[in-house]
């Protein structure tokens, strides 16, 4: 995909993560993917971005089949010594929550003749759409400490896992350390063009309830009936009331 007229590389905007995650979970909760599944496919979505395969660009111009994706319909299966999954289809935002969650366990499994992990894994993953995409699972391990070597194929991708814990507490462990692509992301955030960005904005905003005297009155920590009458707490602040009896704008 490239970038539009109105996309350049001079007209660009710089996104913090915590942005970039807000409005994505929101986009997010307009799919069919199950709600506890929606902050680690976000985590996902951030991850391909932060490694340059333009996932929120994907977000906005596929999203009448990304909304779709559901982690529910996939096959796994081991036998004869080999991890296989079958994704039959599915979009791999959908399914690399699952994925990580396989490796990283399969890396933790007791090995023969050791007191402590530095196991190993092997997973072959076929069918999936946008396989690309599973490359960005390297610096979601290196969260749980284990190093991925993945090799994208024309329907998925062969992964390598290596457990590399050293025993060593997390809360010993830096930041850098522990997280160094949430490091950098943090520090860097995410350039992104002013129209994507916008486009990525309001479709967001059709998860938010619209707008009325009604939704006005529930916000926050009290509830104001139509008289004017504050339910919940004491009107101890400044609160200008006068935007709950007015029409919606």
């Amino acid at each position: 995909m490239s970038l539009s007229s109105t996309e350049t590389a001079h007209d660009e905007i710089l996104l913090s993560v915590r942005e970039t995650r807000l409005i994505v979970e929101r986009i997010l909760l307009l799919t069919e993917l199950p709600r506890g599944s929606v902050t680690a496919v976000r985590e996902a979505i951030l991850a391909c971005e932060g490694q340059g395969l333009r996932a929120l660009a994907h977000l906005r111009d596929d999203f009448d089949s990304i909304k779709a994706m559901h982690p529910a319909r996939v096959f796994f299966f081991e036998a004869d010594g080999k991890a296989e999954l079958d994704a039959k289809g599915e979009h791999a935002w959908a399914i690399m929550p699952s994925l990580l969650e396989l490796v990283v366990e399969q890396c933790r499994r007791p090995v023969a003749g050791q007191a402590t992990g530095r196991g190993t894994a092997s997973l072959a993953v076929h069918d999936v759409r946008m396989p690309e995409m599973l490359a960005a699972l390297t610096p979601l391990a290196l969260r749980h400490q284990v190093s991925l070597g993945i090799t994208i194929t024309d329907d998925g991708a062969l992964i390598r896992g290596s457990d590399r814990s050293s025993g060593t507490s997390a809360i010993a462990m830096s930041s850098n350390d522990l997280d160094p692509f949430l490091s950098r992301m943090l520090r860097e955030g995410f350039r992104t063009p002013r129209q994507l960005w916008s486009d990525l904005y309001h479709l967001s905003n059709q998860s938010l309830t619209p707008d009325s005297v009604v939704s006005r009155r529930h916000a926050g920590p009290i509830i104001v009936d139509e008289n004017g009458r504050i339910i919940g707490r004491p009107d101890d602040d400044e609160t200008d009331l006068s935007l709950l009896s007015q029409p919606a704008a």
